[in-house]
Parts: C-alpha cells; structure tokens; sequence
C-alpha cells in the first residue's frame, strides 16, 4: 500500500548523517546545469553553438538525473551514511543513463504528436469548412458587392465570424489541456525509469519502460500527490529568490535572468528530500506490483 507520510518519514531518516554529502551532489547537478544555461545565453546568436550546447545539456541532463538516482538507491540499501563514490559510479554509467534519457523523450515526444496532430487537424477542417460554407463560389461578383451593404449584413457577419474564433478557441484549449494530460500521464508512467536502471544497469531501456509502466499501475495519482506535496518547499524558496533577484543591485532585465539562478541554487536544498522520497516510493509501488503479480523475478532478468 503507498503510504505518502510513511514514504517521506523514512525519507528523512535515511538522510540523517548522508544529507550534506547528498547535497554536495546536488549543488555539482545545479551549478553544472547553471554553467550550461548562462553560455546558452552568452552564445544566443551563434547558431552552431547553441545547438552544440544543447546536445551537450541533453547528454548531461541525462547522465546527472541518472547518478543522482542510482546515488539515492545505494544510499538508501546501505547501513552507512552516503558515500561521494556512490554518486561518481553513477556518473560512470553512461549507456543507461543516455540510452534510458533518450528513449523516454522519444516516446513523449510521440505521445505529443498523437494529441497535436490530430487537433489540428480537426481545429484546421473545422475552420476550412466554415470559410468554404460562407462563400459562393459560383456568384462571387454579386457577394463581394453586396457583402456589407447594409448594417444587417455586417452585423451577421461579425456575429459568424465572432462564433467561429470562439469555436476555433475552444478546440484549441481542448487541445491544450488534453496535451497537459497526456504529458503528466505520460511523465509519471516513464518517471521510474532512472530507479529501475539503477538496480539493473544491464537491463535494456525498453524493459526498463515496460516495468515502469507496470509499477506506476494504479499509483499514478499517488505519486502525482507525492510531488504535488513538495510543492511549499518550493513556493517557500521563491522567496529569497525573488527578493535577491529584485535587490537594487540588478535592473529588471537582469533580474529576469538572475532570478531561475538564484531560484535553482536554493531548490537545490530540496533535491536531496525529494529524490530520496521518490527512492523510498519506487520501493513501495515495485513491491506492490510483486505482491499482485503485475511483476515477476523472471521479468527482471
């Protein structure tokens, strides 16, 4: 049974004694992330580059996501406080971290495209179909003519034009919102990826999919609440961030780029809390998939 307290309590005690060795790995993922933002930024108008960077914090999102995840779990199975050395093997294992990184953007890429393409598609029918019905191809002259003769006809025609955008609006926000939808579902039921990968390294990406998908059966909306319950932590260090980022010291173009800086360095205290409270609920929703039989021992090999 998930048991969100249970799961954030344990989470707590294992970081006592491992909290500032964990943190330490964590201001390496920030300040690494940050190096990578701020030359992004310096190097904006150079085309090459940019996309060189990009591909490089692809690789490196990969990897840090991974050995943060593959340091939780051997911080959490070990007796002892956390050892750096756990958290630089994890760095060490590329194939996983970059194969398993990639394949779930792959998929939640596709999973976009199936909800995009054909709401446009509908969306572009849709309004297609409207302008074609409003026009007479066959006595075009006369329409042009006649089209805002009189007060009447412009005031239908506002009022047509005025029900088609409120149609056409309202399928976009259908769009929209079922894209939000797809993508927390989708997030959540690849999010166990970096744990399963961490205890099987050899373990393909596409079983590691698989058995994400098993564990996540029926917990999906446990572990949205979990991350839902972070979400104080996180409004509580906008704060500073904030206030640090609006000091007299920056002008308001500065502060819009010192603030996602200032935010991301305290955050990072978090990470630490938060990782290792997923461990513990990757412990309970992989037991719970065993004990209903969704996942056997032969499924891992």
């Amino acid at each position: 049974m998930f048991d969100r307290i249970k799961i954030k309590k344990d989470a707590k005690a294992k970081l006592n004694g491992s909290y500032l060795v964990m943190l330490a790995a964590a201001f390496i993922i920030s300040g690494v992330s940050l190096l990578i933002r701020f030359a992004a930024i310096r190097f904006t108008t150079e085309k090459a580059v940019s996309v060189l960077l990009t591909l490089f914090s692809t690789v490196v999102t990969a990897v840090l996501s991974y050995a943060y995840a593959f340091f939780c779990v051997k911080t959490s199975k070990s007796s002892e406080p956390a050892k750096f050395s756990d958290f630089t093997e994890g760095v060490s294992h590329l194939r996983p971290a970059i194969l398993g990184y990639l394949w779930q953007q792959l998929f939640m890429i596709l999973w976009m495209l199936a909800v995009l393409v054909p709401g446009f598609i509908i969306a572009g029918i849709y309004l297609a179909g409207t302008i074609l019905k409003g026009l007479d191809f066959n006595n075009m002259e006369q329409y042009l003519e006649n089209m805002f003769s009189d007060f009447g006809s412009m005031l239908n025609g506002a009022t047509s034009a005025a029900g088609t955008i409120l149609v056409a609006g309202l399928i976009y926000f259908i769009i929209v919102i079922a894209l939000v939808v797809v993508a927390i579902i989708k997030s959540i039921q690849y999010s166990q990826m970096p744990w399963i990968l961490s205890e099987n390294p050899d373990m393909s990406v596409r079983k590691a999919m698989r058995l994400s998908i098993e564990y996540t059966k029926g917990n999906k909306g446990n572990l949205f609440v979990l991350i839902l319950s972070f979400t104080g932590w996180i409004l509580l260090a906008m704060i500073p961030a904030i206030f640090i980022a609006r000091l007299g010291a920056f002008s308001a173009y500065n502060a819009g780029a010192v603030m996602p800086g200032v935010f991301a360095i305290f955050v990072t205290f978090l990470i630490p809390y938060i990782c290792m409270a997923q461990t513990y609920a990757y412990y309970s929703i992989k037991q719970e998939a065993f004990e209903t039989g969704r996942v056997k021992e032969e499924n891992l090999q």
